[in-house]
């Protein structure tokens, strides 16, 4: 027989998540009714080995743990190597009955079968870790705040540079202009949208714009690349020792880091240590550091891989390290799973602080890496959490959601899950409102929900028609204003469970105004600095303002990842609590009474009288609203 659902009668108790210095612990508790047990095994695999490779343990009836029906059986080991394994449960029989005990990972439970089918079961998972990651105190449980340096503001701009700066409020430029040889052919230079003008935006922008940004309730503050780079992005460094002559200076940079601190946040800069541009002097002075002939990231000829496995490069970057740490609480390596895990192990040996990484997958399984094990990154940017939290908002799809944040709460070390940011927007991705409302999204069939470049209508001929893409986004950047109203109260929804679950919100610079935008360059348009007071704004801005408040008055509970208690996620809605804050939110076309919520303290309200705060709840929720309450 098959048990395609929870089996009552069977539960296996363990620590997903754990210390590989420390003993792992496993229980198995089953009913009489089964049997009399004569054996219970579990067979631990790696990735590519086959059940019981790795090892087997033995779990040892426990006599004082036994409750009537039920009989225990516990086991304990220690793993030499940390990582990710599954295991399967093998139990048998006096009567010679062979049974296994799986994972059922749409319910969240246990399920037990035959041993001949066992096989098409899902194992379970855990992963050992090294204990040994920084966590700053005061980014846990509060806000990052991130801004593409040149569309954040300007404030005195250099005239060196005046010259090559377009107006404010001047549309992103996207078009091809001219034309440049590839492979002897001559194609329209699209790249020239992101390296025609610049509208200047720079650290003295930043430095005065510090005391709106902590009135979000931010914690930490996070920008974009700013070293010398022949781009507006930065993402190709010309020179890692010198700040980029339109951003501004290493007095500038200091001034900067000291205003974060005085108003209570961490600092951290974006770093990239996979690729430089085509024009960096270390090309010349240091050409051990690259391949001969040189690699190409992605194919784009401006920015040049570095040979990792030089030993020019690992000094390089120790020392670079070394220096830079002086300026920063943290930093954001820039295509982390393109660095080898020497290089991560390198990285982190140097640097002392914080350390992110930009880890588009599962950290874990994503790629099998050993990103999240204790000697490379310290948290990762949680694009996954993002895609769940669409997939539940906006297309009801409650199975992805709890799939993925069922197997990210429980696998990542408590301490990575702390501090990795959830990106719902960022300088990569579109603009919330966008994901929310454009026909285009995906609900599947992509690895994002916000892929819609991926899909097969911008190909001809067997390729992208990078032209056609950027012309359609220009043509449809804007959330029409008949869908304003949705993709505001269902941005009130997202902000919800950004703020309530395990990590660190991210505000992307504009996300706080409403600032709309597909795809780059669309999602980095400048801030409406013109704009700021209109209502529109405004009304995104407070509800902002309400959801830091909210976020800073209990971070302590909200930064500790291990209160995660999840009761359901369905298509009508979810339910799950942190410590003693119960959320809650209502997707569905009808009233829901949650009893567990009545005459509970009402503390953050979404979409609903915000008069409710701090007054009793009655455990109704309409469609569409969202609740926070303290539980007594």
């Amino acid at each position: 027989m098959v048990q395609t659902a929870c089996d009552s009668k069977v539960s296996v108790l363990y620590t997903p998540s754990f210390d590989i210095e420390k003993e792992f612990q496993i229980s198995l508790l089953i009913d009489n009714s089964y049997g009399y047990v004569t054996s219970v095994e579990v067979h631990f695999n790696r990735r590519g080995q086959k059940p019981g490779e790795d090892r087997i343990l033995r779990l040892d009836y426990d006599s004082q743990l036994f409750s009537g029906n039920r009989s225990t059986f516990v086991g304990k080991v220690l793993f030499k190597h940390p990582g990710y394994r599954t295991f399967i449960i093998y139990v048998k029989f006096m009567n010679g009955d062979e049974k296994v005990v799986s994972y059922d990972p749409i319910n969240d439970c246990a399920m037990i079968s035959d041993k001949s089918i066992g096989a098409s079961h899902y194992f379970w998972e855990c992963f050992g870790y090294y204990d040994r990651f920084v966590v700053p105190e005061r980014i846990k449980g509060g806000i990052l705040y991130q801004i593409f340096v040149d569309t954040h503001k300007a404030v005195d701009i250099p005239e060196e540079v005046k010259e090559y700066v377009i107006p404010w409020n001047s549309p992103i430029r996207w078009e091809p202009v001219g034309t440049t040889i590839e492979d002897g052919k001559e194609v329209p230079l699209y790249s020239n949208y992101v390296t025609y003008g610049a509208y200047g935006g720079n650290l003295k922008g930043i430095i005065s714009d510090i005391p709106r940004i902590k009135s979000l309730g931010v914690t930490a503050l996070y920008l974009t690349p700013i070293l010398d780079s022949p781009s507006t992005n930065r993402y190709d460094t010309r020179d890692y020792y010198k700040i980029d002559k339109m951003v501004g200076s290493k007095e500038d940079l200091e001034r900067l880091y000291n205003e974060c601190h005085k108003y209570d946040m961490d600092f951290g800069l974006d770093l990239v240590f996979n690729h430089c541009s085509s024009e960096s002097p270390l090309i010349k002075d240091h050409p051990g550091m690259f391949t001969v002939p040189p690699t190409f990231w992605w194919g784009f000829k401006t920015l040049i891989q570095f040979d990792q496995e030089s030993e020019e490069y690992k000094k390089y970057i120790a020392e670079y390290l070394h220096f830079i740490e002086k300026y920063v609480d943290f930093i954001r390596l820039d295509v982390a799973d393109n660095l080898s895990d020497e290089t991560l192990k390198i990285i982190r040996a140097n640097f002392h602080k914080y350390i992110l990484g930009e880890v588009w997958k599962d950290a874990i399984t994503g790629e099998y890496r050993d990103f999240l094990i204790g000697d490379e990154l310290d948290g990762h940017m949680n694009y996954r959490f993002a895609n769940a939290f669409y997939k539940l908002i906006r297309w009801r799809d409650s199975e992805s959601y709890n799939a993925i944040v069922n197997k990210i709460t429980k696998l990542y070390p408590p301490k990575a899950l702390d501090v990795s940011p959830i990106f719902c927007s960022s300088h990569d991705i579109p603009r919330k409102g966008n994901i929310l409302t454009n026909p285009l999204m995906p609900s599947n069939g992509t690895e994002n929900v916000w892929d819609f470049d991926k899909l097969p209508i911008w190909t001809k001929n067997g390729e992208f028609d990078t032209y056609f893409f950027r012309h359609w986004s220009s043509l449809h950047d804007s959330v029409p204003l008949e869908l304003r109203e949705e993709a505001f109260k269902l941005e009130a929804l997202l902000i919800l469970l950004q703020y309530t679950h395990p990590g660190l919100p991210v505000i992307f610079s504009g996300d706080e105004v409403g600032v709309q935008g597909l795809r780059d360059p669309f999602n980095r348009k400048p801030f409406p600095w013109d704009d700021f007071e209109t209502e529109y704004s405004q009304r995104y801005f407070n509800m902002y303002v309400r959801a830091g408040k909210f976020r800073n008055a209990y971070k302590e509970i909200l930064g500790d990842s291990r209160n995660y208690k999840p009761y359901y996620a369905d298509r009508n809605g979810c339910l799950f609590q942190r410590a003693n804050l119960r959320v809650a939110i209502n997707l569905g076309e009808d009233v829901r009474y949650i009893p567990m919520l009545a005459d509970t303290k009402i503390v953050y309200v979404a979409n609903c009288n915000e008069e409710k705060v701090n007054s009793l709840f009655d455990g109704k929720i309409r469609p569409f609203e969202g609740y926070v309450v303290l539980a007594q």
